[in-house]
């Protein structure tokens, strides 16, 4: 059996709409290179959004957009990364963590019968 249908675009064929959910992420970038918790979207939102459409009686979610709040920049990812292994080499101290809050929208669908 295939779960339900996630996508960022539209629906593959006719569908009703059963309404709109909204998930929002917690989790922490760890040294600059890995997101941790709910931040790590990919599984974790992708489940979320899984369990919403069977909650809901859905088929899938479309039209699904991620809004991340507080995205480190490539230069905060290696400043993090430089700061920790010098705080471990050193003995002072341990790895450098940064807080991240992601929002998840969609649009949840019911796939319409075949004529």
């Amino acid at each position: 059996m295939r779960g339900p249908y996630l996508s960022t675009g539209g629906a593959p064929r006719p569908f009703r709409t059963l309404g709109f959910t909204q998930i929002t992420g917690y989790g922490v970038t760890v040294a600059g290179v890995s997101d941790v918790g709910n931040a790590a979207l990919d599984s974790t939102i992708r489940g979320a959004l899984v369990d919403v459409a069977l909650k809901m009686g859905g088929d899938g979610v479309i039209h699904i957009t991620f809004e991340d709040e507080n995205p480190p920049t490539d230069v905060e990812r290696a400043s993090d990364l430089s700061e920790s292994i010098t705080q471990v080499a050193s003995g002072q101290g341990g790895v450098k963590s940064r807080s991240r809050n992601v929002i998840v929208t969609g649009e949840v669908i019911q796939f319409l019968p075949s004529p």
